[in-house]
């Protein structure tokens, strides 16, 4: 019978990790915004809130990118994501797993920029499994914590560049990022449906 934290699998993938920061870098400054969370339901609007009390970081969609450069490479992101995936439903013998992407992000959490306990499925944005992307290692803190259902803390992931994170999106799967205590962690994350 297989443990939770055997659903949470982390790989050393070997993208090309230098040009690929310089594709991070290259998205406008001004795409980069606060991100929002899911909060109260607002009956009319639906709208999701900036709460710098639950989540303190920076994203932008590479679903949008708009330069010929930038589409390769928003594609040759999704093309190693859905291996990885591929990789990931053979070891968990999992067979539900879609490998269409519905959002894929870049998160930059500055210096004390972190997220509270969540789960990455809800009502608004059903997903299925996240991946993550840790592109660098110029920082300090900005753990991933899984944690289990009274808060304590299940598994950490201390991220390494060049390294992927791959996990259920459920309930069963709440997590969060410790507060980067110096630099600026820089991360692609997506989720399929």
């Amino acid at each position: 019978m297989k443990d939770i934290t055997d659903y949470i699998k982390v790989y050393n993938e070997v993208m090309p990790l230098g040009v690929m920061c310089n594709f991070i870098k290259s998205i406008p400054i001004y795409k980069l915004e606060a991100s929002a969370v899911m909060g109260p339901r607002d009956q009319e609007n639906h709208n999701s809130i900036i709460d710098k009390n639950v989540r303190d970081v920076e994203q932008a969609s590479l679903l949008e990118v708009k330069s010929m450069t930038q589409i390769h490479w928003r594609n040759y992101i999704c093309y190693k994501f859905s291996k990885m995936i591929s990789r990931y439903k053979k070891e968990v013998s999992f067979s539900c797993f879609s490998q269409r992407f519905i959002q894929l992000d870049i998160l930059k959490y500055r210096n004390k920029g972190f997220y509270t306990t969540h789960i990455d499925d809800c009502e608004r944005a059903h997903r299925e499994l996240s991946i993550l992307y840790f592109l660098n290692n110029e920082y300090k803190g900005g753990e991933l914590n899984f944690h289990q259902p009274n808060g304590t803390i299940l598994k950490t992931v201390r991220p390494q560049a060049n390294t992927i994170a791959i996990f259920p999106s459920n309930f069963m799967f709440p997590h969060s990022v410790s507060p980067v205590i110096d630099g600026t962690r820089y991360a692609v994350v997506g989720w399929t449906l």
